[in-house]
């Protein structure tokens, strides 16, 4: 997702109050029956800046292995060449390295591994893709897998830039569907949920990155689309506990966690992807309430919010404490592969 300017001493602030409102003694949350067959969805990712989008994927195969979602393709919104190799390194050890993977092939917001994250991991786990311009053109994904899945039926999760979002409205016809880009989405997609914005209003990394597709996806998107602001998770830290599990060595989920978690001299992260992928799985209800009305975006990348019941948008806001969505996250972001 992005690298924050949060100050050490703030971070620390915030983790050790959240973990001091954690009971101490928190048991690992239990697999759940599904109330519905598992959710269509498509992951889109700008996996680099930060290690949070590491933990949304995981939590997305665990989530996948419950029976909860089934992943039909993850797509990277940033075009550095780690970017789709750390994406097919974390399928593949969930035994998943054959889902499709796509990225921009024209243009797009080009931004480097915080670290050096993705350099440090990818080379010591299987993985397919050399380069993120082995992977598919984003849209090609998209079309094709849109099309090929019954109508209302998807859920799109993007926890990075809207790049790809915006090329895929904008895209005509073609083999794959007779339909233009944003024709298939009202016929296939049921939700879109978006890790960007701050609200009521405010500024943040995902929509600022790309402004233009931000104003573009926003304005024209013809689906309900859900928010997770920054506000969200950056009051649910995450990390700690998946580190410390000595029974998942072989991990780069872990490895991933642990390399970035010393660099940046903090004992967990905020999870802002991870609320996304959360709630675009399970619902909100169970931990949030969703604020009603229409966001506006402008070109500089700030967002405003304006309430109206009927409106076509929502943002999260809190209902379960940030501690416990922390327990929930965390646990995911720990499962093994099957």
């Amino acid at each position: 997702m992005k690298l924050r300017s949060l100050s050490v001493c703030f971070v620390a602030l915030l983790f050790s109050c959240e973990a001091a409102n954690k009971p101490p003694a928190q048991a690992r949350e239990t697999a759940r029956e599904p109330v519905r067959g598992p959710v269509s969805i498509v992951l889109d990712t700008d996996i680099g800046p930060d290690v949070d989008d590491v933990g949304a994927l995981a939590m997305l195969h665990a989530l996948a292995d419950r029976g909860e979602a089934r992943i039909l393709g993850v797509m990277s919104s940033n075009p550095n060449q780690w970017a789709a190799p750390a994406i097919d390194v974390v399928n593949t050890y969930f035994g998943r390295g054959d889902l499709p993977i796509g990225a921009p092939r024209n243009g797009g917001v080009v931004i480097a591994n915080a670290y050096g994250w993705n350099e440090a991991i990818v080379p010591h786990y299987p993985h397919n893709l050399d380069r993120t311009d082995d992977a598919t053109d984003a849209v090609v994904a998209y079309r094709k897998l849109l099309a090929a899945q019954p109508d209302r039926s998807v859920t799109l999760v993007t926890i990075g830039f809207l790049t790809n979002l915006k090329n895929l409205l904008a895209s005509p016809q073609d083999a794959l569907s007779s339909l233009g880009g944003k024709q298939l989405v009202a016929k296939k997609v049921k939700q879109l949920v978006v890790m960007g914005g701050k609200y009521p209003r405010g500024k943040e990394f995902n929509l600022e990155q790309d402004p233009e597709a931000a104003v573009a996806v926003v304005e024209n998107w013809p689906t309900p689309i859900l928010f997770s602001g920054s506000e969200v998770g950056e009051k649910v830290f995450t990390g700690s506990a998946l580190v410390r599990d000595s029974t998942l060595a072989n991990s780069p989920v872990r490895e991933a966690f642990r390399f970035y978690l010393a660099k940046d001299q903090q004992p967990a992260r905020p999870s802002w992807d991870q609320t996304a992928v959360l709630v675009a799985v399970r619902g909100h209800a169970d931990y949030f309430n969703a604020v009603a009305g229409q966001c506006r975006m402008y070109r500089d990348g700030h967002n405003e919010w304006t309430p109206s019941p009927n409106g076509p948008h929502r943002y999260l806001t809190f209902k379960r404490p940030p501690a416990e969505i922390q327990a929930v996250v965390e646990d995911l972001m720990r499962h093994p592969p099957k």
